[in-house]
């Protein structure tokens, strides 16, 4: 009984949102990382990333897109 509401415990602390300071070039490695992972799934026929890890990688790669687009503008709105 402990052990199952420690776990829970862990489970929400996991929920918990957090701040980084990443650079673009911090957020372009871990999306290049995330891909490379799913293209090893791939070859490999197995699932390596579970649906919180597919999300979290389509997540940071719409971020990424978002921030390229954005200082290819100069930070300018369209």
């Amino acid at each position: 009984m402990m052990q199952a509401l420690g776990s829970e415990k862990k489970l929400e602390i996991l929920k918990k949102k957090t701040r980084l300071d990443l650079s673009l070039n911090d957020i372009r490695i871990i999306v290049g990382c995330f891909r490379a992972v799913a293209y090893q799934a791939e070859i490999d026929n197995e699932p390596y990333l579970d649906p919180d890890a597919i999300e979290l990688k389509s997540k940071l790669e719409s971020l990424y897109e978002k921030l390229l687009q954005e200082k290819g503008n100069n930070g300018r709105s369209h």
